[in-house]
């Protein structure tokens, strides 16, 4: 028999309700050691790197997006210029 046909077949995965991560997913996840489904997957690490999980908010958590600092330089690029030619066309035309 397989093990899947040992459990009750109404109680489901516990790592995750339809498509949802569950907490237990998110804690395992989170503080157990990697996993792989082969030794060799590793061999294009270095022997100093360190796995870090990712970040997944809870339900009630607000998550806000990170802005993207490129985007923010550009925009303060454009104010600034939009800015200076504004102080430029009132000079020469106060001339």
């Amino acid at each position: 028999a397989k093990s899947r046909d040992l459990f009750n077949p109404y109680f489901g995965s516990v790592f995750r309700t339809h498509t949802v991560p569950t907490y237990f997913h998110r804690r395992l996840a989170r503080f157990a050691d990697v996993y792989t489904s082969n030794v060799c997957n590793f061999l294009n690490y270095p022997l100093d790197y360190v796995f870090y999980p990712r970040r997944v908010a809870l339900a009630h958590e607000n998550v806000l997006p990170t802005p993207d600092i490129n985007l923010l330089l550009m925009d303060t690029a454009r104010h600034a210029m939009r800015f200076e030619t504004a102080r430029v066309q009132h000079v020469e035309g106060t001339q």
